[in-house]
């Protein structure tokens, strides 16, 4: 594929599970090649950030499913999600 295919994926599928992301309140960090940086409780603060970020997760995985079966991209498509939950510092730093 070429790095043109390739970019034109990426953005479709960002696209995608932003969507699911957006939904439960999450907040998008940054991009880091073909990884999507998010995170929950700020700028406003969410008890229930933890359940937010495991149900989003369940939902992309979902959502990669029906993308596959309606044939997205011309290979079926993988994902790895990993969750961390604890204290962190947000926003501009430096």
């Amino acid at each position: 594929f070429s790095a043109t295919q390739i970019a034109e994926l990426l953005n479709n599928l960002f696209e995608e599970m932003l969507q699911e992301v957006f939904a439960y309140g999450g907040t998008l960090d940054k991009y880091i090649g073909d990884c999507i940086m998010t995170f929950f409780g700020a700028p406003e603060p969410q008890p229930d950030h933890a359940d937010r970020a495991v149900a989003v997760a369940m939902r992309m995985l979902t959502r990669l499913e029906y993308l596959n079966a309606s044939n997205f991209w011309q290979e079926p498509l993988q994902l790895r999600i990993a969750i961390n939950s604890g204290k962190a510092v947000v926003g501009d730093v430096g």
